[in-house]
């Protein structure tokens, strides 16, 4: 966009330069001027030039003392109409303006840092370790570590935005951090890339995905309560259906709580989590006991390879990880890490009641309910373990995000200052056609300049051999002489341009305008 600005503001210059260059040669015909105002004229495409003609011209601008004793100035009767000054004033406020209109577009469109719109290098890429809970050095080998990280990464994940799935395909919502979408009876995450030297500045979301769903059934629990066996075990009497009653293990309760109970073998297959969730009633949000028996399924990564390119199987086992690894998510809500004397076979976690953690609501559940909670306390754990847990680098991707650029347009401003420009080139335009036809246009060469030019020093003879331009002017032949672009009648009828000369003022001819015909 500099490169846009620039451009703009050159051929802007370059626009007008020209129409001054081309003006120049009607206003040299207009009137009689002196050497010095003819040689500012002459050089009117210069800023500076028309600025000192334009003090020059100024009524009084002699009387001011210290304006006096500029060379320039000095001794120097005022020349020509007031019209002049004005005239020149405008077209410095034109070009001035013209170049602060093109600076200002930067303003309006600048170019940001974006991480939103990562570019894409050579290099490696950095993904979430698909096989490893616990990044602490030895954890991997220990799997009720693995189990205590899989719960905290879903608490800490309490908090993360929910979005609906089909929001999500019209927004792309999931491309941000820490966004878990929610669908038809799933939760689901996108998993994101990082750039390993600057994993929280340089992310873009990945085409892998990955889903949790759970199927509950609910239970009617006789007695509204819980019992205590022989052993001091805790139970409900539940059936399903008012079918048969049987007894079902509660190995802790709280009142008005949620107890989440996962079994550590693998009865409802490889990637799933069997779990029993109990609600206590408390007489004052919760009235009636609750019984559910849930299996909760975290499926395989979606378009697992799509990112990348040449994986080896060890890349492949990283990135999409085990089967293992899947059934520790899937009953992360219920994991502690350890098991208590006597329940080698299943874990359990009560959250506290009454607002206490929402992964029990205060009030009454329900099996759609719990089905949700479950999905998403696996989902937000693999979204923190996204976040902030183990990395996996991949090597020699394409697909490195590195910091990206966007571009943020202003349309208003920037559609004002745009016709405001265009206002400035039509203005000028017109000005061109109006008054450019009022002389012979001479072409740019400094021979046609000089060829004009040679009047004057066909005066001074040889004596102007080697002077300067101010030498030249202040000569005693022709210090005094007024000239003007003109021309003279010829008898065979082509009229020849040429510079015309008067002593004085009042011994100027009276100006005619250029008439139709042919000038050499």
């Amino acid at each position: 966009m500099l490169g846009l600005s620039l451009g703009l503001g050159l051929n802007l210059a370059s626009s007008l330069k020209k129409y001054a260059v081309t003006l120049r040669w009607s206003l040299l015909a207009r009137r009689f001027v002196s050497l010095e105002t003819f040689d500012l004229i002459l050089g009117v495409e210069t800023l500076t030039k028309v600025l000192r003609l334009m003090v020059e011209s100024m009524p009084g601008i002699r009387a001011v003392p210290l304006l006096r004793e500029i060379p320039w100035l000095k001794n120097k009767p005022r020349d020509g109409p007031l019209y002049t000054p004005i005239f020149c004033m405008l077209w410095l406020l034109v070009n001035i303006g013209a170049q602060i209109l093109v600076a200002a577009l930067s303003l309006f469109w600048p170019v940001d840092p974006s991480s939103a719109m990562p570019l894409f290098v050579h290099g490696n890429v950095s993904v979430s370790d698909m096989t490893n809970w616990n990044p602490a050095a030895g954890a991997q080998e220990t799997n009720q570590s693995q189990l205590a990280a899989a719960n905290a990464y879903g608490i800490q994940a309490e908090n993360y935005p929910v979005i609906s799935i089909l929001k999500d395909k019209k927004n792309k919502i999931a491309a941000q951090r820490n966004t878990i979408l929610e669908g038809d009876g799933f939760h689901e995450y996108r998993f994101l890339n990082r750039n390993p030297d600057h994993p929280y500045d340089n992310v873009l979301a990945s085409g892998r995905t990955i889903r949790a769903s759970a199927s509950c059934q609910q239970f009617a629990v006789k007695g509204n309560t819980l019992y205590e066996d022989d052993d001091g075990q805790y139970y409900a009497n539940a059936t399903l259906d008012n079918g048969n009653w049987q007894k079902i293990e509660v190995p802790q309760w709280v009142q008005g709580g949620v107890t989440w109970v996962a079994s550590h073998e693998a009865f409802c297959g490889p990637r799933c989590t069997n779990l029993t969730v109990y609600q206590h009633p408390n007489d004052i949000e919760v009235f009636s006991a609750a019984l559910f028996l849930c299996n909760n399924t975290l499926d395989h990564v979606l378009d697992g390879g799509s990112d990348f390119s040449h994986l080896s199987d060890e890349d492949w086992k990283h990135i999409n990880g085990t089967d293992e690894f899947a059934r520790i998510g899937a009953g992360a809500i219920a994991w502690t890490g350890y098991s208590m004397s006597g329940h080698d076979l299943f874990q359990w976690q009560g959250y506290l009641g009454r607002g206490g953690s929402k992964w029990s609501p205060p009030h009454q559940v329900n099996r759609t309910e719990i089905e949700g909670l479950l999905s998403q306390f696996t989902i937000g754990s693999l979204a923190a373990l996204d976040d902030h847990g183990p990395a996996y680098i991949v090597l020699n991707q394409n697909s490195r995000p590195v910091q990206g650029q966007q571009l943020n347009v202003d349309w208003g401003y920037i559609l004002g200052i745009l016709g405001s420009i265009l206002a400035i080139q039509l203005g000028a335009l017109v000005l061109l056609l109006t008054f450019a036809n009022k002389g012979k246009i001479l072409d740019e060469s400094f021979f046609s300049i000089a060829m004009l030019l040679r009047p004057v020093m066909d005066r001074l003879g040889e004596s102007g051999r080697g002077l300067s331009g101010s030498e030249i002017m202040s000569h005693p032949i022709v210090r005094n002489q007024w000239i003007k672009y003109g021309y003279h009648d010829e008898a065979e009828g082509v009229d020849r341009n040429e510079l015309l000369f008067a002593s004085e003022e009042a011994s100027r001819p009276r100006l005619r305008a250029w008439q139709p015909g042919i000038y050499s």
